[in-house]
């Protein structure tokens, strides 16, 4: 069983246009991080882990992939006047930086894997070593959009799932 989400989007930086709550039957409560929703959540998250567990499933927890707005290919490239009408800007994200805003749900969701014997696949730890790149050494764009790998990348680059999802649990060549 492999469970990930958007876990900034839901109990970090909520994109405006979505009304992410939790539903306890009495109240609808805000997943910010701190809130009472978000305790009731990540409560909930822990109790279907053990669930999960309980039922003799391995259960893997996928944290959150990078995600900043200048990982967006289309922020890569810039525009001027001149002979070469647009060129492509790679930016520099430090790993340091990007954790800052994750640290402190990625520390909740390690803690509730920890206490339920959950395997943790931390995405950042295979995309990003110092800085986290937006492109490959050959110009391929890692990203698809500011928090999503490109389809490509992901088939010819990103293993770390392959043996999990594997029904026999064989490895991927």
């Amino acid at each position: 069983m492999v469970i990930g989400a958007n876990w900034v989007g839901y109990f970090v930086s909520m994109d405006r246009r979505y009304l992410y709550y939790f539903d306890d039957d009495h109240k609808k409560e805000k997943l910010l991080l701190g809130s009472r929703g978000a305790d009731l959540a990540l409560t909930e998250l822990q109790s279907m882990f053990a669930r999960f567990r309980d039922d003799g499933k391995e259960v893997y927890l996928l944290l959150q992939s990078p995600n900043d707005d200048a990982l967006n290919p289309r922020q890569l490239i810039g525009t001027r006047w001149g002979s070469a009408s647009f060129r492509v800007k790679a930016p520099i994200i430090s790993k340091v930086s990007l954790m800052r805003a994750v640290q402190p749900i990625d520390a909740r969701l390690r803690s509730i894997a920890k206490l339920t014997a959950a395997h943790v696949i931390d995405p950042v730890e295979y995309l990003c070593e110092d800085y986290c790149p937006a492109l490959t050494h050959g110009g391929v764009p890692i990203y698809r959009d500011e928090g999503h790998l490109n389809p490509a990348y992901v088939k010819t680059s990103v293993r770390d799932l392959d043996s999990v999802l594997m029904l026999d649990g064989s490895k991927v060549p």
